[in-house]
């Protein structure tokens, strides 16, 4: 026996399919079986089927429910990962117009937009890495932090 394991929708579409061949069987069965059955005149007992088809869909259901569970909570891990980022680039903009008051420019590879996209790598690199944000995506998260806090010209 092998086995196997799959993650995310590859599981979903494993066990529906797992689920799909073991109800196939079962209705082959019944098809062939309770013709055979009742021209013998025997009853037919049906509760090794039922257990049958009750556990494949219990693992049916476990199955969704851990495939919806890893998926809602990578999506919770991506909103607080972009929530850490957002704050630490509100941080480095303040500090960043702190240090450079009065020489500050957006231009890209300045010293203060280098000091910026330096701060979020430094500080929150598993967000950084979670969203697998760019050293260009972090630049423009700086220059826009920057945007808000210069005065318009």
């Amino acid at each position: 026996m092998k086995i196997i394991v799959i993650t995310g929708a590859g599981m979903a579409r494993a066990v529906l399919g797992m689920l799909g061949r073991t109800l196939a069987v079962a209705v082959a069965l019944c098809l062939v079986a309770f013709p055979l059955l009742a021209a013998e005149g025997g009853g037919v007992d049906l509760s090794p089927l039922v257990g049958e088809v009750v556990a494949g869909l219990g693992a049916v259901l476990v199955g969704l429910a851990g495939w919806a569970l890893r998926r809602w909570t990578g999506i919770a891990l991506s909103a607080e990962a972009r929530a850490t980022l957002d704050g630490a680039a509100d941080r480095a903009a303040a500090l960043i117009v702190q240090r450079y008051a009065g020489r500050l420019t957006l231009d890209t590879g300045s010293p203060a937009i280098n000091d910026g996209v330096a701060y979020l790598r430094d500080t929150v690199p598993d967000a950084v890495k979670r969203l697998g944000a760019t050293p260009e995506a972090l630049e423009a998260r700086v220059k826009a932090e920057l945007a808000k806090r210069l005065p318009a010209s």
